[in-house]
């Protein structure tokens, strides 16, 4: 609950440091193309990506309780990480195009990547449960670093691929 409440105060502030980057980046780049979002696909991707595996790793010499403060600690870490690319990635479609119906479009691109996203965790971790039975934070572990290499080359792909008007 805690994550979440901060979430809620954090949210909004990522989009405040989304429009003083990109006023930052303006004033620094008169006269040339800048974008607003797309940087943030290219520098956030690693920090969400590297959290996300440090949910899922956790020292064994920890005690429980340590590990418990870790699992709190990380995940909250995450969520500012993911709002830190996610916000930026939503607001991707207005800087795409002006056309509403283009916008639906892209709406439903980004609807069906995140389906055939979950579809992906559903087969590797599993997959990985299956090699790792004995040990599954270990397949935990191995699972999330799996995805986070999927997930870093679809920000890349991304980044490279998004065109702005």
């Amino acid at each position: 609950m805690v994550s979440r409440l901060w979430d809620a105060f954090i949210d909004p502030l990522m989009g405040v440091l989304v429009d003083k980057v990109f006023a930052r980046r303006m004033l620094k780049n008169k006269g040339k193309d800048v974008d607003k979002f797309k940087p943030f696909l290219l520098m956030g991707s690693w920090i969400v990506i590297i959290t996300a595996i440090l949910m899922f790793w956790s020292p064994s010499d920890f005690t429980f309780q340590q590990k418990a403060m870790w699992a709190y600690v990380t995940y909250i870490i995450w969520g500012m990480c993911y709002s830190f690319i996610n916000i930026p990635y939503g607001s991707l479609a207005s800087v795409m195009t002006q056309d509403p119906g283009e916008r639906a479009s892209l709406s439903v691109a980004r609807g069906l990547g995140s389906t055939v996203g979950n579809v992906l965790v559903r087969i590797v971790v599993p997959f990985f449960l299956s090699l790792y039975t004995r040990d599954l934070s270990k397949a935990y572990l191995l699972s999330m670093i799996a995805l986070g290499i999927l997930g870093q080359i679809s920000y890349l792909i991304t980044y490279k691929t998004v065109v702005i008007i």
